[in-house]
């Protein structure tokens, strides 16, 4: 049985995708690596396939159409315990994948039920000086965890994508009705209201090789993102007050990017057609949500204050933003 799969889609990745596969192959026989190609136009399938013949037990080549989920493909042919998306310009840290197959390995033996391992992360981007992001002063270390043991998160700093590795089996109870459902953020924010159990290893597993980047081109994108986050799940639902306060946190944060991209590109109708969906679809977190990211911001529309909101997410989240 495979502890670990980590699934790397690739659009075009031919200069990328090396680092990134090699970086799994150093406990391949626990780790499976699930390779997605999304329908490459230059010779990303046929790289993969060669990883796939030299590593036959631990590479798995997938493709599929660049419209369609990756990740939903992805969870259908996985057979790893835990699982984890790496991006195919980034890489997974030697020392940190043999502490954290060797924590899982300790699990298993235990019989201790994880849902999620959280780790660090660190941005190691040329001409650069590395940065490491750590959650030593959120979560309690070397045990096991739920909700109402974690500290309160400073604003906007949420668990990283690139920080988790979910259990296989939690990751596929979210609900796949919307066609929409399989953005990259909903893999963390998908998974909360199954999260129980979780644990905190103080190593920068995730090895980011380039800044995150968020374009204006794509503002409809993130309201169609806002929507399902918003409509997922009933946030008051959720039993604990910590959990509840992390999600209205998070999705704070995205509505904040989303208002801001719309201004940016001269959307302001769509502002108003998107409180609209979100007032009227949950007027209690809407309540709560325009109280989190201060009211008078959002009623007044000032481009300048997001402006000076969207430089601190720049600086915590090293995002560009681009036109």
């Amino acid at each position: 049985m495979k502890l670990l799969t980590v699934c790397i889609p690739c659009y075009n990745s031919i200069m990328e995708m090396h680092k990134a596969i090699n970086s799994c192959l150093l406990m391949k026989d626990e780790v499976e690596v699930l390779i997605v190609d999304r329908h490459s136009h230059d010779e990303t399938l046929q790289v993969a396939k060669e990883y796939e013949e030299a590593y036959p037990e631990t590479v798995k080549v997938i493709t599929t159409r660049e419209d369609v989920p990756f990740l939903k493909i992805a969870l259908e042919h996985s057979e790893g315990l835990y699982f984890k998306i790496l991006q195919c310009f980034d890489y997974l840290d030697q020392p940190s994948l043999v502490s954290v197959i060797e924590t899982i390995r300790d699990f298993i033996r235990i019989q201790a039920n994880l849902d999620v391992l959280v780790t660090d992360y660190k941005y190691v981007i040329p001409q650069e000086k590395e940065k490491r992001v750590s959650y030593k002063n959120v979560f309690p270390m070397e045990t096991i965890f739920e909700w109402h043991n974690i500290k309160a998160f400073h604003k906007h700093f949420q668990i990283d994508l690139g920080s988790v590795i979910i259990k296989t089996s939690t990751l596929k109870k979210i609900n796949t009705d919307e066609e929409n459902i399989f953005y990259n953020e909903l893999t963390v924010y998908g998974t909360i209201p199954y999260i129980k159990s979780m644990y905190y290893l103080n190593v920068p597993f995730h090895c980011y090789g380039t800044r995150r980047k968020i374009h204006i081109s794509k503002s409809n994108s993130y309201v169609d993102l806002m929507k399902s986050l918003w409509d997922l799940y009933d946030v008051y639902s959720l039993k604990s007050r910590r959990q509840r306060s992390y999600v209205i946190e998070y999705l704070s944060k995205v509505y904040v990017i989303t208002v801001y991209l719309l201004l940016r590109s001269n959307q302001k109708e769509q502002i108003e057609l998107l409180n609209a969906h979100l007032g009227f679809n949950d007027p209690k977190l809407y309540k709560a949500l325009t109280k989190r990211v201060y009211g008078f911001l959002i009623s007044s529309s000032n481009e300048k204050l997001y402006g000076m909101l969207i430089k601190v997410f720049e600086k915590v989240y090293q995002l560009e933003i681009e036109e």
